[in-house]
């Protein structure tokens, strides 16, 4: 599952399901409607915005239409919409515009689709982004670089998404770089763009360290994720080389 690479995902069959009630074990829910996939990237997705700062409504129907993911800004709403598969692609640009949304990104999981709806909508709406799924932090992250959130995530409250709450998520369960916990109003307290900026490493470089393990020790704020800049110094100085024979 690394960049550019295939991955799989896999899901109960009923037979699975009803197994596992036997044991009284409830499997965890996916975020939003749709098949494994369109629930797996559209966690994917909020966990990041939420990394970066933003809050994030999951199946969102305030502005009268339903959008996968909805980011409130300073000025107006980011509506992202999940694409698997082409069926409703334009109609959801459509109802999204209807709706008044000033910016619409439609992340559309195969190539060719995108091809094909780049060549159909040549004169398409003001501000609709398209874009592969995979690279949907290029895709967001220019638009949520330059755009203050309307609210920043409430610690101390319950955020607007449905989280997971019967077990940890895949992710957490990989992780294998040790957490410490420390307050917002310590100095040097990094966000991963910063740390991935003070370290020479791309933010999806430091976000796959820290699934994987290997990366510098990170901070958990609720559900935000940041860096000391003591670790960041330490993680270097242990992986300074003599030569690349080192490597």
């Amino acid at each position: 599952g690394g960049r550019g690479q295939r991955f799989k995902l896999l899901e109960l069959t009923g037979k699975g399901r009803s197994l596992l009630s036997e044991f009284e074990v409830v499997p965890t829910a996916g975020l939003g409607r749709g098949g494994v996939a369109h629930q797996w990237w559209v966690e994917e997705i909020a966990t990041w915005l939420e990394a970066e700062g933003l809050t994030v409504s999951v199946e969102d129907e305030s502005q009268g239409a339903r959008v996968d993911l909805l980011v409130p800004l300073k000025h107006g709403s980011l509506a992202i919409e999940v694409e698997i598969s082409e069926g409703h692609v334009l109609e959801n640009i459509e109802k999204d515009r209807r709706a008044g949304f000033e910016t619409i990104v439609s992340l559309i999981e195969d190539q060719g689709v995108l091809e094909r709806i780049q060549r159909k909508l040549q004169q398409g709406p003001k501000g609709l982004v398209l874009g592969l799924l995979t690279d949907f932090r290029e895709e967001l992250g220019s638009l949520v670089s330059t755009r203050s959130p309307l609210r920043p995530p409430n610690q101390d409250q319950e955020p607007r998404r449905q989280r997971r709450r019967s077990a940890p998520s895949p992710a957490s369960r990989r992780k294998s770089t040790p957490v410490t916990t420390v307050s917002l109003e310590e100095p040097g307290a990094y966000t991963t763009p910063l740390a991935a900026e003070y370290l020479g490493l791309s933010p999806a470089t430091l976000e796959t360290m820290r699934s994987r393990g290997g990366g510098p020790v990170f901070v958990k704020l609720g559900r935000r994720v940041v860096y000391r800049r003591e670790d960041l110094d330490e993680w270097l100085t242990k992986n300074r080389k003599r030569s690349t024979s080192e490597l």
